[in-house]
């Protein structure tokens, strides 16, 4: 696969929910500079494959189905952007 020159534009369209599109602005615009190219790459691994993403968001369904909600460490450990894809996964028809 050729490399692509990715923009916060084209990482932007990129993503199919405008829950993600609000989550990933929020995110890159609260980075720390030193975390900035990480917060992107994370952004940019989801958009260019978005498959590399499933068996976390299938190992998080597991864990709700079992205990009927979500665990208390999904946002406080910087999780929140599988939770919203998770979440954006939920409100697709199977």
């Amino acid at each position: 696969m050729a490399e692509r020159m990715w923009t916060i534009d084209s990482i932007w369209h990129g993503l199919p929910m405008p829950e993600l599109r609000q989550a990933f602005l929020q995110q890159v615009h609260l980075a720390p500079l030193p975390d900035l190219q990480a917060t992107l790459d994370r952004w940019i691994k989801l958009v260019a494959d978005p498959g590399t993403a499933q068996p976390k968001i299938e190992a998080l369904r597991e864990w709700i189905k079992q205990h009927g909600r979500e665990p208390e460490e999904l946002h406080t450990r910087g999780l929140d952007h599988w939770h919203n894809t998770w979440k954006a996964q939920q409100e697709q028809p199977d």
